[in-house]
């Protein structure tokens, strides 16, 4: 699972590369910040408040991504893959789906947190 949230990340950061060319000097950084979250999800130990707390952002972040694309998919046409709203979409919809692992990664530390309690030794 590391190595396909490192692969994730490593697809954010080619994605942020791209849209650094767009017209709005602002499309790369949800695009970033889907890239960092990737990238913590590889660190080993995350306590439990940060898990939350990144779980939920991550979930913020992958409705926003899903929520763009169904703001761009109305406005393409039947010929859509000739269109330059083409990449946006394909980009936003691949983003939204791509976040999923990520999440699992830290919903599953907030269960494994809860099965096993820590006791002080």
């Amino acid at each position: 699972m590391q190595y396909f949230n490192g692969l994730i990340g490593c697809g954010f950061v080619v994605l942020a590369v791209l849209h650094t060319a767009e017209m709005s000097p602002y499309c790369w950084v949800p695009y970033t910040s889907a890239a960092f979250l990737a990238f913590l999800s590889l660190k080993s130990q995350i306590n439990l408040t940060a898990s939350r707390v990144l779980a939920v952002v991550t979930t913020l972040l992958m409705f926003f991504y899903f929520a763009e694309f169904f703001s761009v998919a109305p406005g393409l046409e039947g010929a859509w893959y000739r269109e330059t709203k083409f990449w946006e979409a394909i980009s936003e919809i691949m983003a939204a789906f791509l976040l999923i692992p990520v999440l699992s990664n830290y919903t599953c530390r907030l269960k494994a947190e809860f099965s096993v309690p820590h006791h002080p030794n």
